[in-house]
């Protein structure tokens, strides 16, 4: 059982680190595929579109990087500045790149879901999607319904989902280190009684051995 514990609980850090994976490969796909796009199209706004995308790949990969030393407050902040770079790229990309960069909103959902706690998550959830509404709603032309519904149910529909997902990972593998503890609790009484039963054996032997050796 323990082994059968082991792996599940390997194949759960495996799945964990995947799902927590798949969203900052999805953004960084989107940028990469817009940047493609204005390179080929070559226009005069190349160049500062170019740089702030590094520079919000920049921002991003940091904040992965370091995760752990940032802490709750330390990971809002950067939230905050990642969204804030995002909606200035969003808002400054010629074209059709505006339609390209909103679906970051996505990912940016995901990682708010990883990064805050539950209420907090939804508020940013929120923020970003009224955010990505307001982008689309400020382009040239009509509003086009099914171009703004699309990006909003996505983000909403993936931020839950993987909410959902990770909280059902983190339920089991809290499961798991609780049935290991018991598991290492009880193997750890047994060896307690073993050691008294050992002792009350020996401690008998030697009561049995005197009265052996007062006989005449």
């Amino acid at each position: 059982m323990t082994a059968v514990a082991s792996a599940r609980r390997a194949l759960d850090t495996r799945l964990r680190a995947c799902l927590d994976q798949l969203p900052h490969l999805v953004f960084f796909l989107l940028v990469a595929g817009a940047l493609a796009h204005l390179v080929a199209v070559r226009s005069d706004t190349c160049v500062p579109i170019l740089v702030l995308s590094l520079l919000v790949s920049l921002v991003y990969g940091a904040g992965l990087m370091w995760w752990a030393r940032l802490g709750p407050r330390g990971r809002l902040i950067w939230l905050a500045v990642l969204v804030m770079l995002w909606l200035l790229l969003t808002t400054q990309a010629p074209g059709i790149l505006p339609y390209a960069y909103v679906w970051c909103a996505v990912p940016l959902a995901c990682l708010a879901v990883r990064a805050l706690g539950p209420r907090a998550a939804a508020a940013a959830v929120a923020v970003i999607t009224t955010l990505m509404v307001a982008v689309l709603l400020g382009l040239p032309g009509p509003a086009q319904p099914d171009l703004i519904v699309a990006p909003i149910v996505a983000a909403w529909a993936t931020a839950g989902l993987y909410a959902a997902q990770r909280r059902e990972t983190l339920t089991r593998q809290r499961l798991i280190d609780e049935l290991q503890a018991a598991r290492g609790a009880l193997a750890e009484q047994q060896r307690t009684a073993g050691a008294l039963a050992e002792r009350t054996r020996i401690a008998c032997d030697l009561h049995d051995a005197g009265r052996l050796g007062e006989r005449p």
